[in-house]
């Protein structure tokens, strides 16, 4: 578990998530805002560009889509290497619509936390692992 202690943060816990689809974007956020009572901050990007510009800031959890729209000058491999070697201490979750095992090894070899396949139930198995393998369900 990684146990990241938001309690002693002074600012709300940082969320980044880099989604291609907005109408998926925008459920994600509304579900992360009505988890935590909006006690953490959540921003939305729709290509790996406008993620690019917001390095400045270092987020405590990234939720990024591995297959971004052609809006995007990377694919996923290259966006988690360059998330991984700005953002050392975030906690990357991968979202895909493809259940690939080889795509989930790529991914974890690359350094991500977590992997989740696009699934009806999937805004709650992102809570789910946001809160525990975070430590985020302490925060609410």
């Amino acid at each position: 578990m990684f146990g990241i202690n938001f309690k002693k943060k002074k600012n709300h816990p940082l969320i980044y998530i880099v989604e291609d689809s907005r109408t998926f974007l925008i459920s994600l956020k509304s579900k992360l805002k009505m988890v935590y009572n909006d006690q953490v901050s959540v921003k939305g990007f729709l290509d790996s560009n406008s993620l690019i510009d917001e390095f400045t800031t270092q987020p405590q959890v990234i939720i990024m889509d591995f297959y971004l729209g052609e809006d995007s000058t990377m694919d996923g491999t290259e966006l988690l290497k360059l998330i991984k070697s700005e953002c050392t201490d975030a906690f990357i979750l991968v979202l895909t619509a493809e259940e690939d095992v080889s795509i989930a090894k790529k991914c974890f070899d690359l350094g991500a936390d977590s992997y989740i396949v696009k699934t009806p139930d999937s805004l709650d198995k992102i809570v789910y692992e946001i809160q525990y393998k975070v430590g985020l369900k302490n925060y609410i």
